[in-house]
């Protein structure tokens, strides 16, 4: 039963990874984000977050599955090993958050001059 669930996200990948997403971020997030939004207080930061943790992981659990069925558990290693940050990936985050902000500085600098 494994060998062919495997094997079919093997054959058809993209398929799978969006089963797997819609799967995980639907069928398993919504009843978890009614269950903790019912306990937490939505008005908390606790409250926001936490209820749409499932929801949001559907992806990434994707990829680890598809990439394990795929390369097994070297590959999803590989996966692992590519999130990892580079300096020039730190320089260009750092240069997009400065123009973000600046951008936004002189947005709200000019709706108060009015």
């Amino acid at each position: 039963m494994a060998g062919a669930v495997i094997g079919t996200i093997r054959n058809r990948p993209v398929t799978s990874f969006l089963l797997i997403t819609f799967g995980v971020s639907y069928v398993l997030g919504i009843p978890f984000n009614i269950a903790a939004s019912s306990v937490l207080d939505p008005r908390s930061l606790a409250g926001t977050y936490v209820p749409r943790v499932v929801t949001v992981i559907g992806p990434a659990v994707a990829a680890l599955l598809v990439t394990f069925a795929g390369g097994g558990a070297p590959g999803v290693a590989r996966l692992v090993r590519s999130l990892r940050l580079h300096l020039g990936d730190v320089r260009w985050s750092l240069a997009v958050a400065v123009v973000a902000l600046a951008i936004s500085t002189f947005l709200i600098g000019s709706e108060q001059a009015r």
